[in-house]
């Protein structure tokens, strides 16, 4: 398909286009060549990956539901992060070898987190705001009332607290590896400082557990500060793991700006991304901005995951706040959006805890203290039931939130009905699909792996690759016709207009 396209730019660039020069208006030709840079841009993008995004809240089981889909029993991301400060998009795709390459943010977004800080020891200290000479932060050129925290007369002082909170449990993170750790803001803003390479202003002294991850941060600085990605292989694949641990939720997440890890998978290898994204409102503008980035630009598929309670309203305000909404509003009078639609799944997580309690109840109830069923005939029961749960918790939650003050418009129901015919659900357990995979003898599963809803996901995704790859190819073709069509009517009247004034000429 590819070669066809580009035999046809071919002709058209080396020989159509130097005619139509010499004999049609400028503004015509013009209008051809736009024409030709569509099909040649929509060509490049058959090869192209289709994010897949994970959405849900954090903590709710999505890094550990990745690495089920992924590599089964073993570990790609590591899971249980460490929330609100993580704040990167982290990918997997399809590789050859085990790899992952980062991008971090440039010195200043450090900067502006010391900036901020001592602009509250500031305060504290009775003056209203740091003075011009009190710093040499670079800013990169950002007016420094943005980056101080709201002043006091705009805030609220306990949304100004909460900030400030949030933003010291970053640089404990940064310097000691520990959000909760107790060492007093002067001493993280020197060590900051020490990692940017601008003189200390609080007269403490770097301890020497703290070293080592400041020599890091100076290290992963120089990167971003040059823009350069970094790539790590799995050499050593022990170092490889907590390598990309303390990228993806240790220390050095929030100086990551995105991580891309490429695993040999099959499940990828139809140029399918998994994207990890953090749930919208518990993290900063970066994680937002990424986070958005993605659902509305990027995403051609996004799976919500969700817990044993099903959605509820923090749920549906993920689908909206994210823009995944407005996306589908935009797409359904957009005909060149709605051609490429996105995907919406529901994965639905933390079942077998239910499966288990009404077990123990099944088993309680019996005379002789034997369960009437099996714990996996119990699990298979409350998929079941989740399933048409969640369809009605769908419609319901998604109207809620979607409301103009009290009624909903008939371009916003009709595609919450459109969502509703489409989407899919899907009870799954990652713990125990990875326990079966792994038959522990000290930990074993009590579902097989066909029973965990893990084998359906992956054949969800499979088919998502093809049919968004049959839809690509199936839209270069028509566009490729189209071009070649155009084309070759305006020659063919052309010819017929040249013919009827030789014929004219002969008459005379």
């Amino acid at each position: 398909m590819a070669s066809t396209v580009a035999a046809l730019l071919h002709w058209f660039r080396s020989f159509v286009r130097p005619f139509l020069g010499k004999h049609e208006p400028p503004e015509r030709v013009a209008e051809y060549e736009a024409e030709a840079q569509r099909l040649e841009e929509l060509a490049k993008s058959i090869d192209a990956e289709s994010p897949v995004c994970f959405l849900g809240q954090s903590g709710v089981g999505k890094s550990t539901l990745i690495n089920a889909v992924i590599a089964g029993k073993d570990l790609v991301l590591p899971s249980g992060g460490i929330g609100p400060l993580t704040a990167q998009a982290l990918s997997v795709v399809h590789g050859e070898r085990k790899t992952f390459t980062v991008e971090y943010h440039s010195p200043q977004k450090l900067n502006r987190l010391i900036f901020a800080l001592e602009a509250d020891l500031t305060r504290q200290q009775g003056d209203s705001a740091i003075e011009e000479n009190d710093t040499d932060l670079e800013l990169d050129g950002e007016p420094r009332d943005n980056v101080l925290l709201e002043s006091d007369s705009h805030a609220e002082p306990t949304a100004a607290n909460e900030k400030i909170t949030a933003l010291r449990k970053q640089a404990a993170l940064l310097v000691t590896g520990n959000q909760n750790s107790d060492q007093d803001t002067p001493y993280l803003c020197d060590a900051l400082r020490a990692a940017c390479g601008v003189r200390n202003r609080w007269k403490t002294t770097l301890k020497e557990e703290d070293k080592q991850q400041v020599a890091d941060l100076q290290e992963a600085l120089v990167y971003g500060k040059n823009k350069r990605p970094r790539r790590f292989d799995d050499n050593d694949p022990k170092r490889f793991a907590d390598l990309l641990r303390i990228h993806a939720a240790g220390f050095l997440a929030p100086l990551i700006k995105s991580i891309r890890v490429e695993w040999p998978t099959p499940v990828l290898a139809g140029n399918i991304a998994l994207v990890d994204l953090p749930g919208l409102g518990v993290a900063a503008d970066v994680h937002a901005e990424h986070t958005i980035s993605y659902i509305r630009e990027r995403a051609r598929g996004v799976i919500l995951v969700v817990n044993r309670s099903g959605i509820m309203e923090a749920e549906a305000n993920l689908l909206r706040n994210s823009g995944f909404l407005n996306r589908l509003l935009h797409a359904s009078g957009d005909t060149g959006i709605a051609s490429d639609p996105v995907d919406l799944s529901i994965a639905v997580v933390q079942l077998d805890g239910v499966a288990q309690t009404r077990w123990e109840e099944d088993r309680n109830r019996s005379a002789n203290g034997k369960a009437t069923k099996r714990k996996s005939d119990h699990f298979i029961e409350v998929c079941s039931e989740m399933r048409d749960l969640v369809r009605r918790q769908l419609r319901t939650q998604l109207e809620a939130v979607w409301k103009d003050h009290v009624s909903l418009s008939d371009a916003k129901r009709a595609v919450i009905e459109s969502i509703l015919s489409s989407v899919q659900v899907f009870p799954v357990c990652a713990p125990e699909y990875r326990k079966a995979l792994a038959q522990d003898e000290d930990d074993r599963a009590f579902l097989k792996p066909e029973e965990t809803g893990i084998q359906e996901l992956i054949e969800s995704l499979k088919e998502l690759s093809a049919r968004r790859a049959a839809s690509k190819r199936g839209r270069l073709e028509e566009a490729q016709q189209r071009f070649f069509e155009q084309v070759c009517a305006r020659l063919r009247l052309m010819g017929a207009q040249w013919r009827e004034e030789t014929r004219a000429a002969e008459d005379i």
